[in-house]
């Protein structure tokens, strides 16, 4: 199902409005308004998929440039009033390292809609995505290809709360070591003060 959106979302992307999008600035342009609303009427199309994106092809391999998402600059999708790393859009350019990711790979290399064999993290959060070509990479003009996220709403919960309950444990751990050190600090060794509070 991811290959086939993707395939569909791909095909109806307008190539040369992609060709002139390189730096943020052009996220400003008409060009990029008529490629974010294709990526947003997609985006629409289920409850599941939760990101939309085109991305081109740099001279290094894996790493890619990402052109446009279906998000707006900022997005406050918890509603929890703080825009976080996962909730900022894209700006044109910005670079993004795939290497983790080999469908994205594979799609430009066999020009075939690809999907991923499992679920990945990156900082976007946990999701399954698809990939389709829009344009191969040849001598002359950089690859160009659309990739479509589905969310999983209880992975990415868990994935929240294991960072929360991470962030909790190194604070526990950083207020247990100034407990056991403080003391220390002001009158030696903990054999001295073994020593010295002895019978």
């Amino acid at each position: 199902a991811l290959t086939r959106l993707a395939r569909l979302a791909a095909r109806d992307v307008p190539l040369a409005d992609l060709d002139t999008l390189h730096k943020a600035s052009d996220r400003h342009t008409a060009a990029f308004g008529r490629v974010h609303e294709v990526l947003k009427r997609y985006r629409r199309e289920s409850d599941e998929i939760k990101a939309v994106y085109v991305m081109r092809t740099t001279d290094k391999p894996s790493i890619y440039q990402l052109i446009a998402d279906d998000t707006p600059d900022e997005y406050d999708a918890n509603h929890d009033g703080i825009i976080q790393e996962s909730e900022h859009g894209i700006s044109v350019g910005e670079s993004y390292d795939g290497t983790e990711f080999t469908a994205m790979a594979k799609t430009i290399e066999t020009g075939k809609a690809v999907a991923d064999d499992a679920f990945a993290i990156d900082a976007w959060g946990v999701s399954l995505s698809g990939y389709a070509v829009i344009r191969k990479p040849t001598s002359t003009t950089p690859g160009l290809f659309l990739g479509v996220d589905a969310g999983h709403k209880k992975l990415n919960l868990l994935k929240r709360k294991l960072d929360s309950l991470l962030i909790l444990l190194a604070l526990l751990l950083v207020v247990a070591w100034a407990t056991w050190t403080y003391p220390l600090r002001r009158g030696g060794t903990a054999g001295q003060l073994l020593t010295r509070h002895s019978p």
